[in-house]
């Protein structure tokens, strides 16, 4: 009974806050009705069954914001996790930072490279568009120690800045090429959110249910596609 409650409750959340988008959607197309509309996905954020969502969004977006512990490999699931609910469509990267994220214990630097490394890892997952919070670093507020392109100095000067524009000059020259390009994969996995909640409920080991990532380490070099757990 417990873990029947569970995921109705689970379920009426994420279909909750999923009528709200979809609200604010048709909201906008009563007065334009071509341009596409998206939101913000994080990967595998588990409240919201983003194969719920990607049905309701004309293209799958989402932030990519690794920590310092994170795999290369589970940040490449997390990219092949969007492209798969969005059909095997193109996605874009909505968010990531050029330089250090705000929340984490501690605000690492990005190194020389770095940004342009995570870019092209998106791109060579499906991504058509590549993009950056913020432009310009705020003096207050809870973001004002999050990364920026223009950071407090204010100038075009430093590295980051530097870096980027580079970055966009690189993507403007080669990307006309291969934006809308599929990826046909050798390896699939798994993933499923009903199936993520339901681990929750049960009576028994529970220890060890989070995502894998030693599994995905050793699975992703193959290229992954995800596929819905039915």
């Amino acid at each position: 009974m417990v873990s029947g409650l569970q995921m109705d409750y689970r379920r009426f959340q994420s279909q909750a806050q999923l009528a709200c988008y979809t609200n604010e959607r048709d909201a906008i197309r009563e007065y334009d009705a071509t341009t596409p509309i998206t939101t913000n996905l994080m990967g595998t954020f588990k409240d919201l069954d983003y194969f719920e969502w990607a049905k309701e969004m004309d293209v799958v977006s989402w932030d990519n914001y690794p920590g310092m512990d994170t795999p290369p490999s589970f940040t490449a699931m997390c990219h092949d996790l969007m492209r798969g609910i969005g059909g095997n469509k193109p996605f874009m990267l909505m968010e990531q930072t050029p330089n250090q994220q705000n929340w984490f214990p501690f605000c690492k630097v990005k190194q020389p490279g770095e940004v342009r490394k995570l870019s092209w890892q998106a791109v060579a997952h499906g991504a058509d568009t590549v993009r950056f919070f913020q432009m310009k670093q705020s003096l207050g507020g809870c973001e004002r120690f999050h990364g920026a392109v223009i950071a407090h100095d204010g100038t075009e000067e430093s590295r980051v800045f530097k870096e980027t524009a580079a970055l966009g000059e690189e993507l403007d020259r080669i990307g006309r090429r291969i934006m809308g390009s599929r990826i046909e994969s050798r390896v699939a996995i798994m993933f499923d959110w009903q199936s993520y909640w339901s681990l929750e409920g049960c009576v028994g080991p529970t220890t060890g249910f989070t995502i894998p990532m030693r599994f995905i380490a050793s699975t992703v070099r193959c290229g992954v596609a995800m596929c819905r757990w039915i």
